[in-house]
């Protein structure tokens, strides 16, 4: 699980004498192609019933590569039509997760389908998972590097954004849940309260970074502004707990803004995936 910290205020932090350090235990080298570039805005790293799986969108190709997580090894380069019966469009701006060797989930920002596929790039089916025409208020998803697709039995996890700025924040979810079989849509975890403090810039401020704890089954939340991680349950229920985090580097860090309404009269062109990246 990779956590951003970026900022924090005085008022909401604390003093503390816990401190932790990561150790390297291992480098996985892989050998790359010629046709992959130096950046992805989708890597993944997944345990399925074909075994553990590292993978990432080559944007340069419109391909899925993926490499077996223990030797290195390049098990399967999965071209994505763009066009056509099986077009998913341009993965430029797209995350994924494998299932198995021969059903991966592709969800494209530019046009927020959710695609499920085959390692032939042979569509299953897809869904449009935020149809603004429908419901111009839905949070735009947002999975990415930081912020991956989440699978948890038959639901997948998506990290959201606002879709316009607000003057409130309690009811503007952070997370949308999709099940699969059912189709059933459920917006979880409202941003935390520091949000409603000021007007903190740029949507990425707004997008948590996510992680499923498979020890005690829940949630674990990490917002930009915020140095706390917050533990959730999977469907919502019950209040989270909180747990403070921090760098000893960073000692404070205000809103863009003191006056929360100054977003909303700015035309910030928020529903743009474009302007959307962490």
């Amino acid at each position: 699980m990779i956590l951003f910290l970026f900022s924090f205020r005085k008022k909401n932090s604390t003093d503390f004498d816990e401190k932790f350090s990561l150790t390297e235990n291992g480098t996985n080298k892989i050998v790359l192609d010629n046709e992959t570039g130096f950046s992805h805005y989708s890597m993944q790293i997944d345990s399925t019933i074909d075994g553990e799986f590292f993978s990432f969108i080559n944007e340069k190709n419109n391909s899925v590569y993926i490499y077996n997580h223990e030797n290195s090894n390049l098990v399967k380069k999965v071209k994505i039509d763009s066009q056509g019966p099986n077009g998913m469009g341009n993965l430029q701006l797209s995350s994924h997760k494998i299932i198995s060797l021969d059903s991966i989930l592709i969800y494209n920002l530019y046009t927020r389908i959710l695609y499920l596929t085959n390692s032939e790039s042979e569509v299953y089916w897809k869904e449009n998972l935020a149809d603004h025409n429908v419901n111009a208020s839905d949070p735009n998803l947002e999975p990415s590097l930081s912020s991956p697709i989440i699978k948890v039995g038959d639901n997948v996890f998506f990290a959201c954004s606002i879709d316009s700025y607000s003057t409130d924040y309690s009811s503007s979810y952070s997370v949308m849940r999709f099940n699969l079989k059912t189709g059933e849509r459920k917006y979880l975890y409202a941003l935390p309260e520091v949000y409603n403090s000021g007007y903190w810039g740029a949507v990425f401020k707004y997008i948590p970074s996510l992680d499923f704890n498979k020890t005690n089954g829940q949630m674990v939340l990490n917002y930009p502004i915020d140095p706390r991680l917050y533990v959730v349950s999977i469907d919502g229920e019950g209040k989270a707990s909180s747990h403070f985090e921090s760098t000893r580097y960073i000692n404070d860090m205000n809103p863009l803004r003191n006056n929360i309404s100054y977003g909303t009269k700015k035309d910030h062109s928020v529903s743009s995936p474009k302007t959307s990246t962490v």
